[in-house]
């Protein structure tokens, strides 16, 4: 019986030291944010912008200055037996450099995804729009998570 509690407690301890670290914890600061510079599409890499800012903590250590290129891409996905388009693809890159006090970092983030054509234009306009803000939201997702795992050893 003693040999079990023992056992228990060194396990506990032994496991409660660690030094596992929650990633998505919000009270961690694990970088924050100095200028983020953007060029290509502007209005989608001000949805990423937003993202990482809400995501930055202004107490960290780490400082960043991110510059952010981000291209679009529309293409056909495919057409019917009319040679009319039924769905497009939306491709968006981003090529980002983050500079620190000690380095610069180079990242490349591509999503694609597609919407379908319908049938009244604004419906059409109004689901690319959308297809395009949920990718950039995807990249700046993506971003983070990386920024997060980059940088979570210098708490």
């Amino acid at each position: 019986m003693m040999k079990k509690i023992l056992t228990i407690v060194f396990v506990f301890v032994l496991v409660s030291g660690c030094g596992f670290k929650k990633i998505n914890d919000p009270n961690l600061k694990f970088y924050s944010i100095g200028d983020i510079k953007l060029s290509g599409n502007k209005q989608l890499g001000l949805v990423i912008q937003n993202k990482l800012k809400l995501s930055s903590s202004k107490d960290s250590k780490n400082t960043l200055f991110l510059n952010i290129n981000l291209e679009k891409y529309k293409t056909t996905r495919e057409k019917d037996s009319t040679n009319k388009i039924t769905k497009y693809d939306i491709k968006l890159i981003a090529n980002i450099s983050i500079k620190t006090s000690s380095e610069i970092l180079e990242k490349k983030l591509v999503t694609i995804d597609f919407y379908d054509v319908s049938s009244d234009y604004s419906n059409t306009i109004r689901a690319q729009k959308n297809l395009e803000n949920e990718l950039a939201k995807n990249i700046a997702d993506e971003l983070i998570n990386y920024l997060k795992l980059k940088f979570n050893n210098d708490i």
